[in-house]
């Protein structure tokens, strides 16, 4: 449950560090299907068009990814893609290998942050995103 006004950790890209900000704007969306998004040791269940933080590559949605890369299948994209988390432990963002990508379809509330108080880059369960 995320409410405006609500404390984040901000991750600051440039320098690498992480603050806390505030949710100033966000949305929340019902979806019938996510994806199921997992490295070695983080798990996110994401939409479509959440953006991640892709190795040689920057934000972007895996679909949009894909269409880049002309992929045809998720599949194709588990061992090839690493993905940028925050290593609480370490306190310092590190890339892991997508090791796990499943379609559930179900009912879901999903939130979009579209602006933080400071900054554009955040932390949502250990994966480094973006607004957007």
């Amino acid at each position: 449950d995320l409410v405006k006004g609500d404390h984040i950790y901000a991750l600051n890209l440039n320098t690498g560090k992480v603050s806390t900000t505030q949710v100033e704007k966000m949305t929340k969306q019902t979806h019938l299907s996510v994806l199921k998004v997992q490295t070695s040791n983080k798990e996110i269940n994401i939409t479509f068009d959440h953006p991640l933080y892709i190795k040689d590559f920057g934000f972007s949605s895996l679909s949009r990814f894909m269409r880049t890369k002309k992929i045809e299948n998720y599949q194709e994209l588990v061992g090839k893609v690493e993905l940028m988390v925050y290593d609480e432990e370490c306190q310092e963002t590190k890339f892991e290998p997508l090791v796990g990508l499943e379609l559930t379809n179900g009912r879901f509330e999903t939130y979009s942050i579209l602006k933080l108080k400071e900054g554009e880059s955040f932390i949502a369960n250990g994966f480094v995103t973006k607004v957007y």
